[in-house]
């Protein structure tokens, strides 16, 4: 028996060890990498490109407004908007042969944060005719709840040359990414977020376009056509590059034969893609607007749901600095919030009701305004349009005003206003709950005062507000305000965030003259951060004199935890120089910094090729795939 037994002990022994050496081998899997693997089903699919330039690319004009509650949500929103409309034509010049060109990017005097998309669509063809352009687009607030339904993310005329789209940021997702994505680091859980939001911005933008050229919703989930925005929706199908191709052919023209011969070519496509691509419905709603483009000889400036958008004109502004009524607006609302916290809401309200009654489109001010007369005369508030409307308390009142003034477009006032609001909840007795923290997170990210948002953000509880922080970390990255002690006092974040950004919007359109006299501005203002030291760099890096650039970049070179520009810019000056070592080591430098910026891969792949540094440029290509999930091609 004793005999028999040792070679089954010696088995299981056996086992057991292969056992030990299979985990370490990799069967045994932590959190962390199921959750890595998971992160993985969750990036959006790649759009097409072409894998050379078409021989022939036809340009298309667009002009863009961006309203107020847009600007007011997103850092550098010009930028945001450049780089969405040059993922788009990636798309469609790959697919189309085309390419949208922008005549314009600018403000938009309006908020859409309270409409529906159809009234913000509305409003844009009233107020931007544009005839100059091919197309008019308007930019609108995200939406506070995220929804996958194109209707909700933008909204189109048929056939007509106007659309509007949302913003794509939801801190709601972001919330929800982090919760459960929890052992991830925070850089890979923002990168994954991040690559959604584009993808998102671009199928929106390409889904409505779509509309405009007359292809309807298809039945194909993975369609940029589909009625739902899915991750997976990747290029359009083969039925809507055909119709798109009929409104590209066709739709300049307003000759009567030229709109009834489109008409026709679009029927007979409805009919011969209508079992394979669309619903029944989408079928009659696709004919219905084939036999109103025949009818009407409908003109692109129009469009098949376009209406009469007429208004009443709005009532007279009250009495204030004619030259600038917003800003007197924002004092009369900065008066009316000190006496409503000085215990005289019957003046506040006085203060307040011209103003509200000539800004009636305006859903924070038309809330704090029913808060305020709620406040002087309970009774009226019952009986008037207030009915209904919450009951503030001094917290939530506090955090309503803020956006009040962003509404307004007072950041500077909405933001002292913010600040003061989170040394009000600090001393609050009893402490404000976890909600109302997260709020207030929310509200000081998104004036850009940054050290106030994660101080309040860590006052939220288990769930926190995690989406706060990666806006804030990815901020601080764009403004070189990359630590908290970078030269800024908390207070004046937001004033040092606007100057570094709005001097890079200068700075990157070729602007030089304001972008050095911000820089200017920034180091007198800011001596030890780095905004002034850094547009420097970018101005002289625009300015063509590369001994210059060498200078001032070489100066705003400090090392970590500064931007990673200035080692970039002398990495391209090496580079230029056919000093590939020095390239190399310099744009290594800008990687460990930031590794958002596809250019720096780019052009340390073409280093590396240069010095015959196959191992290293093998290395440099697995890790751009695992970042970004596509091939590293170096080019410089």
């Amino acid at each position: 028996m004793p005999v028999a037994r040792r070679p089954r002990r010696a088995a299981i022994a056996t086992l057991l060890a292969s056992g030990i050496a299979a985990q370490g081998c990799g069967m045994f899997r932590t959190q962390k990498d199921v959750q890595r693997d998971y992160a993985k089903t969750l990036q959006p699919a790649p759009m097409p490109e072409a894998a050379a330039p078409p021989a022939t690319v036809r340009e298309l004009s667009v002009r863009i407004y961006a309203d107020d509650d847009y600007r007011a949500d997103l850092i550098r929103w010009r930028a945001r908007i450049d780089a969405q409309l040059e993922r788009a034509n990636r798309v469609i010049e790959a697919q189309l042969a085309v390419r949208l060109v922008p005549r314009s990017i600018e403000a938009w005097p309006h908020s859409g944060r309270a409409k529906k998309l159809s009234e913000s669509l509305s409003d844009l063809v009233e107020a931007q005719p544009g005839a100059d352009a091919d197309w008019v687009i308007g930019f609108v607030s995200s939406s506070e709840v995220f929804s996958g339904s194109h209707e909700q993310l933008g909204m189109a005329q048929a056939f007509g040359r106007y659309f509007v789209l949302r913003g794509m940021v939801s801190f709601e997702e972001g919330d929800a990414f982090r919760r459960a994505l929890d052992k991830l680091p925070d850089a890979e859980r923002d990168a994954l977020l991040h690559e959604r939001e584009l993808h998102r911005e671009t199928a929106v933008l390409l889904h409505e376009w779509g509309h405009t050229l007359g292809a309807f919703h298809e039945r194909a989930p993975d369609t940029l056509m589909s009625s739902m925005y899915g991750r997976s929706s990747s290029a359009f199908s083969a039925t809507a590059v055909r119709v798109i191709a009929l409104g590209l052919a066709r739709r300049t023209s307003t000759a009567p034969a030229d709109r009834a011969a489109w008409a026709s070519e679009y029927r007979a496509e409805v009919e011969r893609s209508r079992a394979a691509a669309w619903d029944e419905e989408e079928v009659k709603k696709a004919l219905e607007a084939a036999r109103w483009l025949e009818a009407t000889g409908g003109h692109p400036a129009t469009g098949a749901i376009a209406r009469d958008t007429r208004r009443k004109p709005a009532p007279a502004a009250p009495a204030g600095d004619a030259s600038n009524p917003r800003a007197a607006d924002a004092a009369a609302l900065t008066q009316a919030e000190l006496s409503d916290r000085m215990g005289d809401p019957v003046r506040a309200w006085k203060l307040v009701e011209p103003i509200a009654a000539h800004l009636r489109d305006r859903g924070p001010l038309q809330q704090y305004a029913c808060h305020l007369r709620r406040r002087a005369d309970p009774r009226a508030a019952a009986t008037t349009e207030c009915r209904g409307a919450k009951a503030l308390g001094p917290r939530a009142a506090a955090i309503l005003f803020s956006r009040v003034l962003v509404e307004l477009g007072d950041r500077a006032g909405a933001a002292k206003a913010a600040i003061r609001a989170e040394e009000s909840f600090t001393s609050a007795a009893p402490p404000p709950p976890p909600a109302e923290w997260s709020e207030l997170a929310g509200v000081l990210a998104r004036l850009d005062a940054c050290s106030a948002a994660e101080r309040a953000a860590s006052r939220a509880g288990a769930k926190g507000a995690p989406g706060v922080v990666s806006y804030c970390t990815r901020t601080r990255q764009r403004a070189a305000l990359l630590t908290r002690d970078a030269g800024v006092e908390p207070a004046r974040e937001p004033e040092y965030v606007e100057a570094v950004l709005r001097g890079r919007a200068h700075a990157e359109k070729g602007r030089l003259a304001p972008a050095r006299s911000i820089a200017e501005t920034l180091e007198s203002s800011f001596p030890a951060a780095p905004g002034g030291p850094l547009l420097r760099c970018l101005v002289e890096a625009q300015g063509g004199d590369p001994a210059a650039a060498r200078r001032a970049c070489a100066a705003a070179d400090r090392g970590p935890p500064w931007p990673y520009e200035p080692p970039y810019v002398l990495g391209v000056l090496a580079g230029w120089d056919g000093r590939w070592p020095d390239a190399r080591d310099q744009l290594r430098r800008a990687l460990e910094r930031d590794d958002h910026d596809r250019d720096v891969w780019a052009r340390l792949a073409h280093a590396h090729e240069k010095l015959g540094e196959k191992d290293d440029l093998e290395k440099l290509a697995v890790r751009y795939r695992t970042r970004f999930g596509s091939a590293l091609r170096a080019k410089w």
